[in-house]
C-alpha cells in the first residue's frame, strides 16, 4: 500500500507530502482544481513519460516521492537483492528542467523500466478509458487461471517445459547436423579443388618459365636459325673460316714452331665452336611449335594461382591445407540416431500434452462458467438487471503455454443483445460497474494491494451510485483504494477523505490539499450535494456520513 507521498513543481502543486491510510482512501475536488494530479504524480513513479510543460516552474526540477508498504508481496529473488526490497519501498524520480530524469528504488539509480517493473506489482490503475489489465483479452486468461485447480496448471506447465527444453534440443541437433552437412560439402569441395591439380611443387614451380618459353618459342627459334648460319650453315660462316685459319697455319707450323701454342688454342676454339654448333642445332630441331601445350600450361598456371589465393601464399602451404581438410572430413562425426531418438520421446511428450491441456481446458470451462454467473450476479446487484457475462474458452490443437487456449470476457448489459467482447463496451456508467464487479470476484487471486481509481463512477446517479460506493466499500476492505469521484455518496464512505482547491495568490494559481476532519468532510459533501453549504445540504450528509460502511 502506498504510505507517503511527496510531489514537488508538478502543474499546480507546488510542493505537498501527503500520508495515506489503508482501505478507502478518497480525492474530491472541483474541476480543474488538480485532482488527477496525485495519479498524475503516482503514474510518474511507474515510469510514465513526463511532459515539460507538467512543470509548475520550467526553471526547477519535478520530484516525485512515494513510500509503499510492500510486506504482502514477494518479488524476485533478484530484483529483491537489487533494490534491497524487504518491506518496504521508497521510489523516487527527479526531472531537472533540461529533461534529464533521474529515478531510485530505496536509494539504487533505477531505469524507468524498472521502476515499472516494481512497482507494477504494488499498484493498479482503473480510469474510464484506462482498465489496463481487464480490458486487454490477453490478461484474461490469467485472470480465469487465478482461480483454476492449481494441480493441472502445474501438470501441464511441466509437460510444457519439457516439451521446449526437448524441442530447443532437437532443434540444436539439427541445426549443428545441417551445418556439419555444409561443413562436409565444403572442405570436400576444397580438398576436391586442391586434389584435382596434383600440385607438383617442382615443376608447378618452373611453370611461369616454361610459358615464357613457349610463348617465345618463335623468335627463339628465329634466332638459332641466325646464329647456326654465322656459325655453319651460311655461305661464309664461322666454323669454315676458322677450319680455313688452321689449315693455313698448319702449313707453316714446321717454319715457326711459335704458332703450335697459337695454333692449338685455335683448335680447342674450333672444337668448342663446333660443339655449340651441334647443341645450337640440336635445340633448333627438337623445339617443334604446340600451341595447345602453351594453352594447357596457361589454364594450369590460371587454377594455381586461384588456389594460392584461397588457401596459401605457397604450394607448400596449399598441400598442407590439403592435409588440415582430410583431418576436419576425418574428425567431422553426428549421430543421426540422436535425433530419432529424442523426436519419437517428443511424440510421446506430445500425447501427454495433449491429455493434460485436455484437461486443464475442460477445467477451465467449468470454471468460465461459474465465474460467468458470479459475475452476473454483482452486476445485477448493481442495478445492471439484464447484464449477461459470458468467458470464451476456445482452444485450438496447438502446443504452447496456454495449452493452445483463448479466453476472453463477453458482456450484454442489455436484454436482447447477444454478448460482445468486453474490450467494445461504450458506455463508461457500465464499465465502471463491469470493472468493480470484476474486481470485487477477483480481489482474492489478484495481489496487487492498492488499486486507483479515477472517476469511474462516471455516468452513474441514484441507485446506481450507492450500490458501487458500497462495492469500492467492500472491495477497500482488502485492498487499499484511491477513489477520484464527484458523487457525494462514494465520498462519504471513505476511511480519508483528502479534498483538493484551486486557489489564486498575487495572480498565481496553487492548489491546496487538504485531509478533512469529520466537520471539513460534512461541509465538502454538503457542497457536493448542493452546490453549497445549506441546512438541507448538511443534514444529508450527516446522513451519508451514518451510512458509512453499511
Amino acid at each position: 500500500m502506498l504510505k507517503c507521498l511527496n510531489v514537488n513543481n508538478l502543474s499546480v502543486i507546488k510542493s505537498v507530502t501527503l500520508d495515506f491510510t489503508d482501505g478507502l482512501n478518497i480525492i474530491t475536488g472541483e474541476t480543474g482544481a488538480g485532482k488527477s494530479l496525485i495519479i498524475q504524480a503516482l503514474k510518474l513513479l511507474l515510469g510514465e513519460r513526463f511532459s515539460r510543460d507538467m512543470a509548475r516552474n520550467p526553471d526547477v526540477k519535478v520530484s516525485v516521492e512515494g513510500v509503499f508498504d510492500v510486506s504482502s508481496l514477494d518479488f524476485d529473488d533478484l530484483t529483491a537483492e537489487e533494490f534491497d526490497i524487504e518491506d518496504e519501498i521508497i521510489v523516487k524520480r527527479i526531472i531537472d528542467p533540461s529533461g534529464k530524469n533521474r529515478a531510485f528504488v530505496n536509494g539504487h539509480i533505477a531505469t524507468l523500466a524498472q521502476l515499472k517493473n516494481v512497482l507494477g506489482r504494488v499498484i493498479d490503475f482503473h480510469g474510464q478509458h484506462d482498465h489496463q489489465h481487464l480490458l486487454n483479452a490477453g490478461n484474461h486468461i490469467k485472470y480465469l487461471d487465478a482461480l483454476v485447480d492449481e494441480k493441472l496448471k502445474t501438470e501441464y506447465g511441466e509437460l510444457y517445459v519439457r516439451y521446449r527444453k526437448l524441442t530447443d534440443e532437437i532443434n540444436k541437433l539439427k541445426e549443428n547436423y545441417a551445418e556439419t552437412v555444409r561443413n562436409k560439402e565444403i572442405f570436400e569441395f576444397q580438398l576436391n579443388e586442391i586434389k584435382e591439380m596434383s600440385i607438383d611443387i617442382e615443376n608447378d614451380s618452373e611453370l611461369e618459365n616454361r610459358i615464357s618459353f613457349l610463348s617465345n618459342l618463335e623468335n627463339i627459334k628465329k634466332s638459332l636459325s641466325a646464329s647456326l648460319e654465322f656459325l655453319s650453315e651460311g655461305e661464309y660462316n664461322a666454323l669454315d673460316m676458322l677450319n680455313n685459319a688452321l689449315k693455313e697455319i698448319s702449313g707453316v707450323l714446321h717454319h715457326y714452331q711459335e704458332l703450335e701454342r697459337t695454333h692449338g688454342r685455335l683448335q680447342d676454339i674450333y672444337y668448342e665452336l663446333d660443339d655449340c654448333v651441334n647443341v645450337l642445332s640440336h635445340m633448333f630441331y627438337e623445339q617443334a611449335e604446340d600451341s595447345g601445350e602453351l594453352d594447357s600450361l596457361i589454364n594450369r598456371k590460371v587454377k594455381l594461382d586461384n588456389l594460392l589465393k584461397k588457401y596459401g601464399a605457397t604450394f607448400e602451404d596449399v598441400l598442407s591445407f590439403a592435409d588440415n581438410l582430410e583431418n576436419k572430413l576425418d574428425n567431422l562425426t553426428f549421430d543421426e540416431n540422436r535425433i530419432e531418438k529424442l523426436e519419437t520421446e517428443r511424440a510421446q511428450l506430445i500425447e501427454k500434452l495433449k491429455g493434460a491441456a485436455n484437461r486443464l481446458n475442460m477445467a477451465r470451462r467449468k470454471t468460465a462458467k461459474n465465474l460467468g454467473k458470479e459475475v452476473e450476479n454483482i452486476l445485477h446487484s448493481l442495478e445492471l438487471k439484464d447484464a449477461v457475462f459470458d468467458i470464451a474458452v476456445e482452444s485450438v490443437n496447438e502446443i504452447d503455454a496456454s495449452a493452445g487456449a483463448n479466453v476472453e470476457f463477453f458482456i450484454s448489459s442489455n436484454k436482447g443483445f447477444k454478448p460482445a467482447p468486453l474490450k467494445k463496451v461504450a458506455s463508461g456508467g457500465e464499465l465502471s460497474r463491469i470493472m468493480l464487479a470484476l474486481k470485487e470476484v477477483f480481489s482474492d487471486v489478484d495481489d496487487t494491494p492498492a488499486l486507483v481509481f479515477d472517476e469511474i463512477d462516471t455516468g452513474i446517479s441514484g441507485v446506481t451510485a450507492r450500490k458501487v460506493a458500497e462495492k469500492l466499500y467492500k472491495l477497500s476492505l482488502r485492498k487499499q483504494l484511491f477513489v477520484i469521484t464527484h458523487l457525494p455518496v462514494v465520498a462519504s464512505k471513505g476511511n480519508q477523505h483528502i479534498h483538493i482547491s484551486k486557489k489564486t495568490d498575487n495572480d498565481t494559481t496553487y492548489t491546496e490539499i487538504n485531509v478533512l476532519a469529520e466537520e471539513e468532510k460534512k461541509s465538502v459533501l454538503a457542497t457536493m450535494i448542493a452546490g453549497e453549504i445549506t441546512p438541507h445540504a448538511l443534514k444529508q450528509a450527516e446522513e451519508l456520513m451514518r451510512q458509512e460502511g453499511d
